[in-house]
């Protein structure tokens, strides 16, 4: 590995096997997403239905909310196709989750961020505490589940690998 081996971690929450871990993390992040892709059917339902909305904020919201679902919708089968790759050790399906997941997350991350920045100053102290607190520990799970499903992935590399040479 590299310098960075301290990061990747041996077993998913010190106990249980990697593949166990990366299983667990699919399913949680198939759960996450299709609760995503409810909440998100909803508010385009009720941002349609707005009388009182400006047109352009409006357009905006509802635009954006779309491409959001259509986000949500392509990670739930991305999630649906690791759980599959899982079942028959396919490590370029896992590698591939990795990738859209960390890609994913770098975006859902950076929108978070500029969120915070814009209503930072609209909330008082503790509320946009509270919210970077939570945003950091949701965060902190979702970058350590997706580090479960790349140590598997290495594991998996490694197992071809040998019963390769052997």
């Amino acid at each position: 590995m590299g310098k960075c081996c301290w990061v990747i971690p041996k077993k998913f929450l010190c106990y249980f096997s990697l593949k166990c871990g990366a299983k667990a993390v699919g399913i949680f992040m198939f759960c996450l997403m299709i609760g995503i892709t409810i909440a998100l059917i909803i508010q385009i339902f009720a941002v349609k239905n707005c009388e009182d909305c400006d047109e352009y904020p409006w357009k905006q919201t509802y635009s954006y909310t779309i491409v959001a679902c259509i986000d949500a919708v392509f990670m739930v089968l991305l999630n649906v196709w690791l759980l599959w790759g899982i079942k028959k050790e396919k490590s370029s399906v896992v590698l591939c989750w990795v990738a859209g997941t960390t890609i994913w997350l770098t975006q859902s991350s950076l929108i978070l961020l500029v969120l915070i920045c814009m209503y930072g100053s609209e909330v008082n102290v503790v509320e946009w505490v509270a919210s970077v607190v939570f945003a950091l520990v949701g965060l902190g799970i979702l970058v350590y589940g997706t580090l479960v499903v790349f140590a598997y992935w290495l594991e998996l590399k490694k197992s071809k690998e040998a019963a390769a040479t052997t």
